[in-house]
């Protein structure tokens, strides 16, 4: 049972320490790379130096690190004399310090043109609207511009609004229809009805132009085929009437000899 227990403690303290972990890098993270964009940003007021950039990060963490560190809120100039002076305890050289004073300075700017950004969309306190906006008559505007000290009070007024006819106005665009509602409704059903209507139409027509098509072609066929039937059954019958004509005329030609021949 303690084996249990303790098992379960130790496997809760993973999950707290991972989940912190990735927490922290990832804010560690998100700093870095804000401290680039700074230091980057401002490279011309930055000196000669090859290791310029990374000091000016430095500075811009230790501006973060200070105003994350005060619970309370603090001016920025006050969190940015801080970092200066960490900037000089931490750099004896004069140009690695201006380096570090630089990412100081260019952070509290950054922060002070975010807070700038979100005062612009904070509404505050807005003012109340007069009187002059409120739908009134003029002539009890201005005596209620009048008593407002005198404690004076508004004449009750009556508003009496008439019933909307659903066949004269159109409540979608607000306009005049002679049509009533129901029949516009009737006519919006009957709009996929139609469509359908008319995609079978076509659809039949297209069937029976097929139809006829294959109708003429097999007719064209079907003549075709007749007039070489035609050709063929003259052709069988023409070398019989060749024969007898051929026989005809030998015989001729004999009948022709044997009249020449001398007896």
């Amino acid at each position: 049972m303690l084996q249990q227990i303790s098992f379960c403690c130790y496997f809760l303290s993973f999950i707290m320490l991972t989940f912190a972990h990735n927490h922290f890098s990832n804010s560690f993270s998100l700093e870095i790379e804000l401290c680039q964009d700074i230091c980057s940003d401002s490279f011309f007021l930055l000196p000669l130096n090859k290791d310029s950039q990374k000091i000016c990060q430095r500075g811009c963490r230790f501006f973060n690190i200070i105003d994350v560190k005060e619970e309370h809120e603090r001016d920025i100039s006050d969190t940015n004399d801080d970092c200066h002076i960490l900037c000089f305890e931490s750099y004896v050289d004069k140009t690695e310090r201006n380096s570090c004073i630089v990412g100081c300075d260019a952070t509290s700017k950054r922060k002070q043109s975010d807070v700038e950004k979100f005062a612009q969309f904070n509404p505050g306190e807005q003012e109340i609207d007069s009187l002059e906006d409120i739908l009134l008559d003029p002539l009890i505007r201005k005596q209620i511009q009048m008593g407002y000290d005198l404690q004076y009070k508004i004449p009750e007024a009556y508003i009496r609004t008439m019933p909307i006819d659903e066949n004269e106005t159109n409540l979608i665009n607000n306009e005049v229809t002679k049509a009533p509602f129901r029949y516009q409704l009737i006519c919006s059903k009957m709009i996929p009805v139609t469509i359908f209507v008319m995609v079978l139409l076509v659809v039949t027509i297209c069937i029976l132009k097929v139809i006829f098509s294959a109708k003429t072609f097999k007719d064209a066929f079907m003549f075709m085929f007749d007039e070489e039937y035609l050709k063929l059954s003259q052709n069988e019958e023409c070398p019989d009437k060749l024969d007898e004509n051929s026989v005809k005329e030998k015989s001729d030609v004999d009948v022709i000899h044997t009249k020449e021949i001398p007896v």
